[in-house]
């Protein structure tokens, strides 16, 4: 989320700050207190690059979450085909066993 600053300087500063938290460098050529509008720009910077971050971790961990839960569905899907395969059976077996019986 880019932000708009009145001069180029402060803009400069807001894609450093994200770009710096991007790579985790601090860089001590801009003062977190200072009143200086680059300073400002380059601090907001860094907290939307990590907001942003956020972001991203909470969509890969999203995206984790419904492979597990697709994971998860099919081995229930093989697990139920298996078991209605092997009644299946059984009843052929049972079925089997009893036409022999009856000879």
């Amino acid at each position: 989320m880019s932000r708009y600053f009145w001069d180029y300087e402060s803009k400069q500063a807001y894609e450093q700050g994200r770009r710096d938290e991007e790579r985790q460098i601090h860089n001590y050529n801009f003062d977190r207190h200072s009143s200086q509008e680059k300073d400002q720009a380059y601090y907001e910077g860094r907290h939307d690059e990590r907001r942003a971050e956020e972001r991203r971790q909470e969509e890969r961990e999203e995206e984790r979450r419904a492979e597990e839960r697709g994971h998860q569905r099919r081995i229930e899907e093989e697990r139920q085909r298996q078991a209605e395969e092997d009644y299946h059976y059984q009843q052929m077996i049972e079925e089997e066993r009893q036409r022999e019986e009856e000879e």
